[in-house]
């Protein structure tokens, strides 16, 4: 009687870095890896350019702030929402926080932590305005769109092939690295 052997050492690799790809603890391997980085870059142009395709662009400020900033030894007409830097390094800087709210679920916050005081409420202030004398519009400082989740979607596929192989270059399954 013929036998035919099969060795499926490469097989169960492939399935153990499939059970790990999707545990809570690869899900926050990738958003720390690809998401915080993307986000952070975004936030980045954001408060250089004054606002973005997603916020809208950032309305400028008003005389009376002109007056407001110019006694307190700041640049008079910018750059918004920056005046000791310190919203633009809590958003810029963020390294986001994860929390698991089921066996196989995370749940990312960024810019991570909950801000307190004045901090708390710049970054109120910037995201959704405040009413009132003299008043300020909202200037979004945090805000995802379309773009940002394409380019989700397009680090997770790659991102999913080199955890399926483990980086290793193979030709299982039709994949080759």
């Amino acid at each position: 009687m013929s036998s035919v052997e099969f060795d499926d050492t490469e097989l169960r690799a492939v399935f153990q870095n499939i059970e790990e790809m999707l545990s809570p603890a690869g899900a926050v391997e990738f958003l720390q890896g690809s998401v915080v980085p993307h986000l952070q870059r975004r936030a980045s142009d954001r408060f250089a350019a004054q606002g973005d395709d997603v916020s809208g662009s950032w309305a400028p400020l008003a005389p009376a702030t002109w007056a407001w900033r110019t006694a307190l030894g700041y640049e008079p007409f910018g750059p918004i929402n920056v005046r000791e830097g310190e919203l633009e390094r809590y958003v810029t800087g963020g390294s986001g926080a994860f929390s698991t709210t089921g066996q196989d679920e995370v749940v990312m916050d960024y810019p991570g932590g909950s801000p307190g005081g004045s901090l708390r409420d710049s970054l109120e202030g910037a995201q959704y305005g405040q009413k009132g004398s003299p008043g300020q519009p909202p200037r979004p400082v945090l805000a995802v769109g379309q773009q940002d989740a394409e380019m989700v979607l397009g680090a997770l596929i790659p991102w999913t092939l080199g955890k399926i192989t483990g980086g290793a270059r193979t030709t299982l399954m039709g994949v080759s690295r």
